[in-house]
This record gives structure tokens, sequence and C-alpha cells, in this order.
């Protein structure tokens, strides 16, 4: 029997609000009365508010001052945690990178009438190690999100997930905080023989993730362990909001809601992005064996760890082999893919779906169980999305939609046909779900899909909605129409 699943789609408009996400009309439900009129609507929070009432939550109670949409999965005195995208914070335009604060003052409203002034609500992430938290908040005004709670006595606790941070504000790396012994703040989740990895195993020191230490990559992935420390706020939690910017990927070719949860670990050296080498040699770094580029890949990692331990008496030495090999490589066309930026990734998608796994089925202490531990509900920002060089140096993308639904993979399939891209060409959905996983993300029967776009319905298969995304450079031609 096919499993039938809803995504809403709304009307948000082309911009965000410029005051603090109040939505300037007095919805019946509003819980902060005089914040409610004034001004002209704030068509990103109605957008917000319509998914919930097209995804059919407390539906016979809508219109009235009753109404507490997330009252079905949100419980007096819950832990919620709301999971925005956040990145970095010196893109020009972090518009078209970071969830916007309006999207999630209005999730954050909502939150609010169904935990009836009790329980804890945290907004965090694990944004690039170059990024500026405190900056980010100011920047993007979420300060002013923090502010407006706490004088209505809600303390949102906004929270850095990250145990390793560092400066690039001058030329040289310097390395802020690197609390590898830090354990009081993750649970670590071995997945084992369940990992998605394990087909992979035989390349295990092979794994990487650009800008961190590869051999300490070893210790969490390896072919007796696939360890992922995830920050406790996120396995603590009742109910998840996940709330990511979906825009295009170098590695992923799109990011959305499966990819979003990245985010909730600690340490980027549990996250295989990718195995170094060609394809020929059982690796996904790039296409064709090549020498010159293992050669740079090996300038790129000594500078990392010389930076990484500060150990920068060689620098000069990298730098200049490094440039090198890189005017070596731009003389060839042959394959242009490098850092597993390009379709041929078979490894990153795997990491994200062990993650999604842990965050649907492993309890408060990293147990996973056979039965979902948590409700999840997404509630994607595409009011302004990304193309091209995503997801750090996206160009702005104007969609004017909020997408919501329950089902991480469904959700992403929408998104994907928004953008104008083939989900069976990308492995994050068609690996994910061919996956005969003993933690399934989706029922392994034929999905039926129902969009609710602006209020009316229509099946997965017939809806057209596409805005045409530019890929990166190594999905071009290969995921676009």
């Amino acid at each position: 029997m096919a499993e039938k699943l809803m995504i809403a789609i709304e009307e948000g408009g082309k911009q965000y609000p410029q005051n603090n996400g109040a939505p300037g009309f007095a919805y019946p439900e509003y819980p902060w009365e005089e914040e409610g009129e004034g001004g002209s609507t704030n068509e990103v929070y109605k957008a917000v508010r319509n998914c919930l009432h097209d995804l059919k939550f407390d539906n016979d109670n809508f219109g009235k001052k009753c109404w507490n949409p997330l009252g079905d999965i949100i419980k007096p005195g819950n832990t919620v945690l709301l999971k925005p995208n956040l990145v970095v914070s010196d893109h020009p335009d972090l518009e078209c990178i970071v969830t916007n604060p309006s999207v999630v003052r209005a999730m954050i409203d909502y939150v609010c009438i169904a935990l009836k002034g009790t329980g804890r609500i945290v907004v965090g992430d694990a944004p690039m190690q170059r990024c500026d938290f405190s900056e980010l908040l100011r920047k993007t005004k979420y300060k002013e999100i923090i502010d407006f709670y706490k004088e209505k006595g809600i303390d949102v606790e906004f929270v850095d997930f990250r145990n390793f941070i560092s400066d690039y504000s001058t030329n040289e790396v310097r390395i802020l905080k690197n609390d590898h012994e830090i354990s009081d703040n993750y649970i670590s989740v071995d997945l084992k023989e369940h990992s998605l990895h394990c087909p992979k195993d035989v390349h295990y020191k092979r794994y990487r993730v650009t800008n961190y230490d590869y051999k300490k990559m070893r210790k969490y992935h390896n072919p007796r362990h696939h360890i992922y420390l995830i920050r406790k706020e996120v396995l603590e939690a009742d109910v998840i909001i996940n709330m990511p910017k979906p825009k295009t990927h170098r590695k992923a070719g799109f990011t959305g809601a499966l990819k979003n949860f990245v985010g909730s670990v600690v340490h980027k050296e549990c996250l295989p992005h990718h195995i170094r080498g060609s394809v020929t040699f059982g690796g996904d770094e790039y296409l064709y064996p090549d020498f010159n580029k293992c050669a740079r890949t090996w300038c790129y990692e000594r500078i990392d760890l010389a930076n990484i331990y500060d150990r920068r008496f060689f620098l000069p030495l990298y730098k200049r082999l490094l440039a090198y090999f890189d005017n070596k490589v731009s003389k060839k066309r042959k394959d242009n893919f490098s850092e597993g930026s390009w379709y041929g990734n078979d490894t990153i998608w795997r990491t994200f779906c062990d993650i999604n796994r842990i965050i649907k089925y492993a309890d408060k202490s990293g147990q996973m169980h056979v039965n979902p531990q948590r409700a999840v509900l997404t509630v994607a920002d595409m009011i302004i999305s990304g193309e091209k060089d995503g997801p750090v140096h996206a160009s702005r993308k104007e969609v004017g939609k909020i997408v919501a639904g329950f089902n991480p993979v469904a959700v992403d399939m929408v998104i994907c046909k928004m953008m104008g891209f083939d989900y069976k060409k990308i492995p994050a959905l068609a690996g994910i779900i061919s996956a005969k996983a003993d933690y399934p993300l989706i029922s392994q029967d034929v999905v039926e899909i129902q969009t609710k776009i602006d209020g009316k319905c229509m099946d997965y298969k017939d809806f057209n909605l596409s805005f045409d995304f530019i890929p990166t450079k190594g999905w071009m031609g290969h995921i676009n129409s």
C-alpha cells in the first residue's frame, strides 16, 4: 500500500519583512496582541501560517483564537529545537545563504502557543568553522528576535553547536576554539554495520572533509565504527522544526531538508564528504587519475594541518607547491572536478542519510530504536534561495515560497522539482529512496506525494512549478533538464 505524503507550498512574496517578524495582522490565535496589528501584512508570516493550515494541523479550529496548529506534535513541557541553516557570517548577500529570522520567528510563535508558557525552546546550528556566530545573529537580525522574546518573558536559547572555530580575518588561519576533548555537549552515536558507509569501508583511510584533520576521521569511520557526535540539544528535543535554506550545493547537487541536519554534528571530522582520489581507484574526488590533482590535494592537506596545529614553518613551501600544481591542473580540460564537487560524489549523501536516521530513530541517550523517537517537521525558507556556486558562494534566486511537510525525503523531492532538477540523478534522493536500510527515511512502497500549492491540491507527478535553478559547475548538464 502506498504511503501518501502531503507537502505544502505557499506564496510568501519576494522579500523579507524589515520589522522584527511580527505578522502585521491580528490573526485570532496570535499570542502577543499588542504586536499583531499595524503596518502591512507580513507575507512570510502568512505563508508559514497557511502551510500549517494546508497540513491540516488542528483543522477544526482554524480561524479561532484557540487554533493551536502544532498542538498535535508539541505538548506543554516539551523541549523543541528549531534547526535553521546558518552557514556563514561574511557572505555579501546573507538572504540567499541563511534561513531568514522572519521565518523562524513565525514558527517560534506557534511553538509558544503549543507550549503554553512551559518547556524549552532552542534555536541552534553548527555553521562553517569561519562563521562569527555573534556577528551572524547581529547582521541577520536574529538578535532582535532574541530581544523580542526576552521582553515577553520567553527564554529562546540560541546555541552554536560547533566545537571547532577558526578565524580567517587575516591572511593566516587562527584556531579560536578546538575543543575535541569536550564530552558534555554531545552524544556519541555509533551506527556500526547499519551505516550506509559500510560498503565503502575498504577506503576508510581516504575519507575526507575539506579544511580539517583527515586522520581524525579514521577514529570515527572505519571497518568497526561509524560514529557521529550529535549535539545534545538535538537528541534531547522532543520535537524538531527543521528549517533549511534550499540552494545548490557543490558536493550534493542541492541542499534542503536532509542536508540541513549535518549542522547537528559538533565535529566535522565525523562527516565524510568525499573519498580522496579518482573513481578508477575507488575515490570520488574527481573522475580520472591525475598526478597533479593528487599532488594538489596533498598540498592542501598539509596547509590545513599546519594551520590547525600551528606548525607553520613549511607553509611558504606548501603554498608555492600548491600554486605550481594548481597551474598544472588549470591547463587540463579533461576533468575539471575536484574535492568531490561533482555529480559523481558517492559519499556525502551516505553521511547525511546516516545523520537523518539518527535524528529520527535515536533516543535521548543515542540508542537506536525501531520506531521514531521524535516528531520532525520541515519548514523550508525559499523566499530567496541560492543558485550557481552554492552553498557558500551561492547567487541570489528569488522564489517567494515556503515549503513544509513531515517527511524530509518527500520535501526534498518537491524542492528538487521546484529547482528544475531530476531527483533520480541526485544520489541524496535516488540512493536514499532505494536504500534497504534498517532505519528507513521513507517507505519502500511506491510513494504518493501530494502537493498543496497556495491551497490547491496537485499530485507530485503533475505539478510543474519550476524556477530553473542554475546548478554548480560540477552538476551542470547532469541534473538540470
